[in-house]
């Protein structure tokens, strides 16, 4: 345990070490090093001077969302504001929505802060819900505020929970079901039949099903203009089922789907991560090499295409049928490199039928979405790598890359007024007037790591052996059920007009965060537990609704029914496409030296061929130097992906040497070159460029710039154009009689390996 503990705390400290020193090799800040470069120039020799400009141009500041500040961040404003006059800090936050402590945000600053600012008289607290049902309110109240609830939030008196009253326009216009206003906050109780509390899987299911049928039904309600909003009837769109994980989504979704209700899911998955995008690099490969036949085939019998076995037994007796398959590949490769990837990817939806066969399947409104992502972001990768390969290659590394942006998160599978499926992470800041939340009962998750914060110091500590684990751990299971009560707290009051909810008998329910507000033990550790017997399970939460007003209700969880959603038929309008009345110039493009190249082969002998060297090593040859290192486009890659990492200034550093052998391993050569590679690029960057003695050796990483894109007009280029200009030489005039490209208008891009300035001049 201890050598375990030494391990990571060394682990540790070099990676901050080591990703600091890398960050400034590249120049690259990202916004905790903006925090960081702030609070250290705050406490430096100009930190005073700092902070006075600061307050001078802005003297008042105002933070919203307080509750999901860190440490670092408040440093910096009461560093700036705290004990100046003239000046103010408002810190606005709703401690009771602190959920996203995975995101860094520490409730424990908000505490400090409330604490710090307690004995001023500057703490205000907004009385008043402007947004949900007066009945729902009162639910909020009794289920957070009630006496048989001590301490809600755990961390009283820094974490209260203040009653609230509903606004005035919360009276009235709100859900009617057959003429009747529902109660707000509903109670779905789940049991077993044995002495057995409910597997969680079948706990699962169950209230999955019930849920999925319920909102059928209310729009089938809807639709027989039975169930309304106020004056209209109640949309797809008004209704929002709130889940934890992935997972539970998809277990939504699928039952709503049983149902005949339509849904979308909002998630943080990236679409890289995604089956489409799997099957897409096949696809790829299929249209970048269409003459191999391995690659084509697989990409046949991936789920975008959908080619079935006897699918392929047929094209593997019919000649004539595969060769018009490969000839339509070929065209969609030349398609690519003439005229760019997305009019290609257009192209083969269209032949292939692509959309037709995803959303012939289950799930195919969503695959058909994931797959139109990814194809938006391979057309802005192809504006800035030239090449089909180049940019599959980048399509594969941005699979392999565990950090994604934003641009790469699931998108909406349609922008209709569907049936909302959620985290409750994502639903934070909005309102519907239905929620549903099937799985309230769910205990959180296990950390390998035992985090928890000092009670004194409000320090966030990691423990990894410190003796006192057991204590420890109890702390960071009191900050896990804490921060699982806000998240709760998130949920319902989600909700604008009723609010559902399973509950009862599932195995681990009494570790959830519901169970400590439902069957509060007095005097309890947050150790939570509730009571054996279905019995008193529904006692209890019988006096919960009565102590509401009559806001809430305690029933059995439904039976299934079957129900289904069948919207009535009705009239739609004739639509007509509209016909373009613009002139589309087919000519105008953007190309590439490659584009104008592809399929070109010159016949001229391969003078980088190499048969054996590429599977030796220096110490088997006769000489041990660069000029024997192996030969071919691949070394070429490797050569100038090397120049491009290195840093010219610094050839005698231990970095230099782990990105030789790093880089010799990537790309597939053997480590044993190291110390040849070492004395080339010693050799190229001291060689002097001019007769001043300028030498790459004086350019450092602030004065270059590598692979700087540029662009250059082109009026009307043809192959023979091309031809007469390049012809009178005999370096190209077996090149340019081969030329096949169309004629082009429009701009040629290229890269330029290398940009640096040198005292003044640039080269």
């Amino acid at each position: 345990e201890l050598l375990r503990a030494a391990w990571l705390t060394d682990a540790l400290g070099y990676l901050g070490t080591e990703l600091t020193s890398r960050k400034r090799q590249h120049g690259q800040l990202y916004f905790d090093d903006l925090l960081r470069e702030m609070a250290d120039g705050l406490k430096g020799q100009g930190g005073k001077r700092l902070a006075q400009t600061v307050r001078s141009c802005f003297p008042v500041a105002l933070i919203d969302e307080f509750q999901d500040t860190d440490p670092l961040q408040y440093g910096i404003f009461k560093g700036i504001y705290a004990d100046h006059a003239g000046t103010g800090l408002f810190m606005i936050g709703d401690p009771k929505q602190a959920i996203y402590s995975f995101r860094g945000a520490d409730i424990f600053t908000y505490m400090q802060a409330r604490r710090e600012v307690a004995g001023s008289g500057g703490q205000y607290t907004l009385d008043t819900n402007w947004r949900s049902s007066s009945g729902l309110v009162e639910c909020v109240n009794t289920l957070f505020g009630r006496d048989a609830v001590k301490n809600p939030f755990i961390y009283q008196p820094d974490i209260v929970f203040e009653p609230v009253k509903a606004g005035a326009q919360a009276v009235g216009n709100g859900l009617q079901i057959d003429g009747e206003a529902p109660k707000p906050m509903r109670f779905w109780l789940m049991d077993n039949d044995s002495d057995k509390p409910l597997g969680v899987g079948k706990a699962r299911e169950l209230a999955a099903s019930a849920c999925a049928e319920e909102i059928a039904r209310l729009l089938q309600l809807a639709d027989q203009g039975r169930a309304g909003v106020g004056e209209q009837p109640l949309q797809a769109g008004e209704i929002a089922v709130l889940v934890r994980s992935h997972s539970e989504a998809s277990l939504i979704q699928q039952a709503l789907r049983d149902s005949g209700v339509a849904s979308v899911t909002q998630a943080r998955e990236s679409v890289f991560d995604s089956a489409e995008a799997h099957d897409l690099v096949m696809l790829l490969n299929a249209v970048a090499n269409p003459g191999l036949e391995r690659q084509l085939r697989a990409a046949l019998v991936s789920d975008l295409l959908g080619y079935r076995l006897s699918d392929m037994q047929r094209l593997a007796n019919d000649e004539t049928g595969w060769d018009e398959l490969q000839q339509r590949f070929k065209k969609y490769r030349e398609i690519w490199l003439k005229q760019g990837f997305m009019v290609s990817f257009q192209r083969l939806l269209h032949d292939e039928k692509l959309p037709q066969k995803l959303l012939a399947q289950v799930d195919g409104e969503r695959r058909l979405t994931n797959l139109m992502h990814l194809a938006e972001l391979l057309q802005l990768a192809s504006m800035q790598h030239s090449g089909i390969d180049t940019v599959i290659r980048w399509f594969v590394q941005q699979r392999q890359d565990s950090s994604k942006t934003e641009a790469s998160e699931l998108r909406l599978e349609s922008d209709e007024a569907l049936v909302q499926i959620l985290t409750i992470h994502k639903s934070k800041g909005l309102e519907f007037p239905v929620v549903f939340l099937p799985f309230p009962w769910v205990a959180g998750g296990k950390s390998d790591l035992l985090m928890f914060h000092d009670r004194d110091s409000n320090e966030l500590i990691l423990d990894l052996a410190s003796g006192q684990q057991d204590e420890h751990r109890l702390l960071a299971q009191k900050e896990d059920l804490a921060e699982r009560l806000r998240l709760f707290y998130v949920a319902v009051t989600r909700a604008k007009h009723l609010c559902v909810m399973t509950w009862g008998r599932v195995r681990n329910a009494e570790q959830s965060a519901p169970a400590w507000l439902l069957h509060q033990v007095p005097g309890a550790e947050p150790a939570v537990s509730m009571p054996q017997e279905m019995e008193q399970i529904r006692g209890q939460l019988d006096s919960l609704a009565e102590a509401s007003g009559g806001s809430m209700e305690v029933m059995d969880l439904p039976e299934p029914t079957g129900m289904k959603f069948h919207p009535a038929a009705g009239k739609t309008d004739q639509l007509l496409a509209a016909r373009p009345g613009g002139r589309l110039l087919h000519d105008w493009r953007q190309v590439s030296y490659s584009g104008l190249t592809a399929g070109v082969e010159t016949g001229q002998p391969d003078h980088d061929a190499v048969k054996d060297v590429a599977r030796a090593t220096p110490s088997s040859l006769e000489i041990d130097d660069i000029f024997r290192f192996p030969r071919g486009p691949q070394a070429g890659t490797f050569m100038h992906a090397l120049l491009e990492h290195m840093d010219f200034t610094d050839t005698q550093n231990q970095v230099l040497t782990e990105l030789v052998r790093r880089m010799l391993l990537r790309h597939g050569f053997d480590d044993s070159w190291t110390q040849a590679l070492l004395d080339m690029l010693k050799a190229v960057v001291g060689t002097e460029l001019d007769e001043h003695g300028l030498c790459l050796a004086q350019v450092t990483r602030s004065r270059r710039r590598d692979e700087m894109a540029f662009y250059y007009p082109l009026t009307n280029l043809s192959p023979a154009g091309l031809g007469s200009v390049l012809g009178g030489t005999d370096m190209y005039r077996s090149t340019t009689d081969k030329l096949q490209f169309d004629p082009v208008r429009g701009l040629m891009r290229g890269f330029i390996d290398l940009v640096f300035e040198h005292q003044g001049r640039f080269y």
